[in-house]
């Protein structure tokens, strides 16, 4: 139990240092100077890629989105933040891996039909059309659990081979420690290797 914890903890640290190092290069140094991980200081230009992002994706948000900024501008702006942290992950995917990220787009338009049919079922007195859309929600909820459940068994295999990878480094410094430290020895006191090319 203790091992497997510890595994997860392990993972979830690479997972986070290979998110920060799949951000954009000026994201990054956004966020060494400013202290932040978790919050983002909007600027108008990121609250309008947001929006863009929002209507192209999940045009029916936008509606959504609009009543909050007149009824709760904080809750707005939060809101606005977390997304465009989370459009930043997911673009990074698309470079590096766009199978993934069509499942994460996927997955997010699938979850916003399932708001949207619950907004319906809300809305509605008739009996029937409820039981109809409950039968679809639940459809489309077992849908959602599928895509999420391959997606966190695809995160997990992918931690696995990191952290494999990691291992077997870390193995190969312990059995180099003398040359490496040699190295290192040198250059700190300022000699020539005689190995450099």
């Amino acid at each position: 139990m203790k091992k497997t914890a510890f595994i997860l903890t392990v993972c979830i640290f690479v997972c986070t240092l290979g998110a920060y190092a799949q951000m954009r290069p000026e994201r990054q140094a956004r966020l060494k100077t400013s202290g932040q991980t978790q919050k983002t200081r909007m600027t108008p230009e990121m609250e309008e890629q947001v929006l863009k992002y929002v209507q192209e994706n999940f045009p029916r948000s936008i509606q959504r989105l609009a009543r909050l900024k007149e009824n709760n501008p904080e809750a707005y702006a939060s809101r606005i933040a977390k997304t465009y942290r989370e459009i930043s992950y997911v673009e990074a995917l698309k470079d590096t891996d766009k199978d993934r990220y069509n499942k994460i787009v996927e997955e997010r338009k699938l979850n916003q039909q399932s708001i949207q049919l619950a907004e319906e079922y809300r809305e509605t007195d008739n009996q029937e059309i409820k039981m109809d859309i409950k039968e679809k929600l639940e459809v489309l909820l077992n849908e959602i659990f599928e895509n999420r459940q391959q997606n966190r068994k695809y995160e997990i295999e992918r931690l696995e081979k990191k952290l494999m990878e990691l291992k077997e480094a870390n193995q190969k410094r312990e059995k180099n420690k003398k040359l490496i430290v040699e190295k290192r020895l040198n250059e700190l006191l300022g000699q020539n290797d005689e190995l450099k090319w």
